[in-house]
């Protein structure tokens, strides 16, 4: 199996390696050229200006402040802004709020590609920027579920006149790979623990189990209740009108959305800009002062960075996003041996007073989430360590999480996921039938080839592989009811690999504390005992070339297609690359 692999890897990356050096010598061309103008990509703004804020596309927790390539649109003649992350948009936010230049904010919300918690986090920001008596106006041509989530907090909503409002429920897709590899010939061989532990599932069966479809039902509806409950606060509206409307699909026309209540008004884009415009009370001939959450962040925000760093007091903001990995460099990925450097760093930072832990991960490998776990142990020893659950900290996402002091979730976050699971792969016929290979060994030892691939296991094999599973899952509820002080029948009852919701997990004594990424700091900063501070945030460091592949393939990674087949072919490899015991929650697509 390791001959193959190679085999296939030395080929694809041949081909990625001459693509990526004829890239990079493209671009390297390109900014020698540009290398000795500093590139303005600024605007100014004046005492009636209003903030943008247009979100599509892929959008991470963090953007990479040093990313290689983000001078590339601009000296190509690309107006394309490149993307912020999550936390960067929810500090322009809160910055815009205290700035008296930014009188308002319009959102630009037509297909936001955010999951729930991500969707809170930035009502919240816009919530308290509405506090400081500035305005929010919302538009779009067409808006999905998540984008409406964000609109429905702006003072005024506006649809285009043909435009469509998406606000018929949630959905959750799981893709079940049974039948293609019956089809290959490749036979998994799975070793799981827990009911509920359902990332196997796409191996083993064509649709969900019953624990699965209960545990799915269960947690979308609390999701979705949270969505319904906040959306009828902000427009005033009647939850169970609200559930009737998304349950029939009443909402079918911009006429509808107004009709319910949904919408202010449907209006075109230069209507809502005369709207603007009153509200600053400018005249028709005087442009509005735009300034985008993009250039806001890299003139004021990012430029600030180097500044906080000196502070002598600092609440340091460790981002954690992806599958967890022992060793990688590759995007999505949180790199066991990388991160537990910067751990180290930070915990040997004087200046460093607590640190926020802001994990958005649905797990990977056993060994990479316990080598975290320690580390994260051995940090709170020294300093405080809070957890901030972004959109997913589940399974090793949790692992990493119940080693902080505090774990703080918001009620749409997904956590949970106590389980443990092993997928291997036997392609002897695959191999046999299909391009007429066969294989054979010499071995020193009976189990020397267990894990090779190329024929059945053993009955023995079976138990020595479901054993090694048990052992893990033992070690990961006695480590979880001890870190959250929770008898051991009590943590047993809520784990089997089941999926939580924020509240659910509050409710179930797996977090600590509702709220976003201010309350985790606020909180962390308590308990450091220190008044006078800056936020600082970091992330574990990776080298130029990574960072070069990474912003080339998010060019690509933002059409929907390519990414929606991109994050399949990323789990399965994760899969068949790596053969460790897996901490991971199930592999499947929450469509808001």
């Amino acid at each position: 199996m390791n001959f193959i692999k190679q085999i296939i890897a030395v080929i694809i990356g041949f081909f990625i390696a001459l693509t990526i050096f004829l890239a990079i010598s493209f671009i390297g061309l390109i900014i020698l050229i540009g290398i000795a103008t500093k590139v303005q990509i600024i605007q100014d703004f004046d005492d009636k200006s209003v903030l943008k804020i247009t979100l599509s596309g892929e959008i991470k927790e963090k953007s990479d402040d040093d990313d290689p390539l983000e001078m590339l649109n601009f000296l190509i003649g690309d107006e394309t802004e490149t993307p912020i992350g999550l936390l960067d948009i929810h500090d322009v936010i809160r910055h815009a709020s205290e700035n008296s230049q930014i009188k308002g904010i319009l959102l630009h919300l037509n297909t936001v590609n955010l999951q729930s918690a991500s969707l809170e986090e930035i009502r919240k920001a816009l919530e308290d920027f509405q506090k400081k008596d500035k305005f929010v106006i919302a538009y779009g041509e067409f808006m999905s579920e998540s984008a409406y989530y964000i609109a429905s907090v702006a003072d005024e909503i506006y649809l285009h006149p043909e435009g469509f409002l998406e606000f018929n429920g949630y959905s959750v897709e799981s893709v079940f790979l049974k039948g293609t590899f019956e089809k290959l010939g490749i036979k998994p061989e799975i070793f799981r623990v827990g009911a509920y532990k359902s990332a196997v599932e796409p191996f083993l069966l064509d649709k969900m189990s019953k624990n699965n479809r209960e545990q799915t039902l269960s947690y979308v509806n609390s999701l979705y209740l949270t969505y319904l409950q906040n959306i009828s606060k902000s427009r005033q509206k009647n939850l169970q009108t609200l559930w009737k409307v998304a349950d029939e699909m009443l909402v079918r026309s911009a006429d509808e959305a107004v009709s319910y209540g949904l919408v202010t008004e449907k209006l075109y884009y230069d209507q809502v800009l005369k709207r603007i415009q009153d509200l600053l009370q400018i005249s028709e001939n005087q442009d509005i002062r735009f300034i985008s959450a993009e250039n806001y962040y890299r003139k004021i925000i990012a430029s600030e960075t180097e500044i906080k760093r000196s502070f002598s007091s600092k609440i340091a903001v460790l981002v954690a996003e992806g599958e967890i990995v022992y060793a990688g460099n590759q995007p999505n990925q949180i790199s066991s041996i990388n991160f537990v450097r910067q751990l180290q760093k930070l915990r040997k930072d004087s200046t460093v007073k607590a640190i926020v832990l802001r994990i958005n991960s649905p797990g990977g490998s056993a060994l990479a989430s316990d080598n975290l776990w320690r580390e994260i142990h051995l940090t709170s020893e020294v300093k405080p360590v809070i957890a901030s659950l972004s959109d997913v900290a589940a399974s090793g996402g949790y692992y990493m999480a119940m080693a902080c002091d505090s774990i703080v979730a918001l009620p749409n976050t997904i956590t949970g996921s106590i389980g443990i699971f092993a997928i291997l792969f036997n392609t002897q016929d695959f191999f046999k039938e299909k391009l007429g290979i066969t294989f054979d060994n010499v071995k020193t030892g009976k189990f020397a080839d267990i894990a090779e691939g190329f024929r059945p296991l053993t009955e023995t094999e079976r138990n020595i592989i479901q054993q090694q599973v048990e052992k893990s899952y033992e070690t990961f509820t006695q480590k979880a009811a001890k870190d959250r002080n929770l008898p051991l029948e009590k943590l047993l009852a809520v784990a089997e690999g089941r999926i939580w919701t924020g509240n659910q997990a509050l409710k179930n004594g797996l977090v600590d504390i509702e709220g976003g990424i201010l309350t985790a700091i606020k909180i962390a900063a308590e308990k450091a005992n220190v008044a006078d501070y800056q936020v600082v945030y970091y992330t574990a460091e990776r080298d130029l070339w990574d960072k070069l592949k990474e912003s080339g393939l998010s060019y690509m990674k933002n059409t929907k297609l390519f990414s929606y087949f991109c994050k399949i072919e990323e789990e399965i490899l994760s899969l068949i690359q790596d053969p460790d015991i897996k901490a991971r929650m199930p592999y499947l697509t929450v469509k808001l």
